[in-house]
């Protein structure tokens, strides 16, 4: 099983002021996933393409790489495991 994500996206809107919607402008990674006919999961990093109470700029900007985003990464899979 392949397993795909994005960079960081569209984590800034300008250098010192974050994005709105951290989802990338030019999904490459997704569209190549979709397109994908082996069997594969597109995980996507925190607010992107969904937008959600709990969702803050710093989780796509200064917390992107924190425990709580790692794990919340890591938790993802572990439920596609389960699958």
């Amino acid at each position: 099983m392949t397993i795909s994500g994005n960079p960081d996206g569209h984590a800034w809107a300008t250098r010192s002021r974050p994005s709105l919607d951290p989802s990338p402008k030019k999904p490459l990674i997704a569209r190549l996933a979709f397109e994908d006919p082996t069997p594969g999961i597109y995980l996507a990093r925190p607010c992107q393409h969904i937008k959600t109470a709990g969702c803050h700029p710093r989780l796509w900007t200064s917390h992107r790489l924190s425990e709580d985003v790692v794990s919340s990464l890591g938790q993802a899979l572990d439920q596609i495991k389960l699958r």
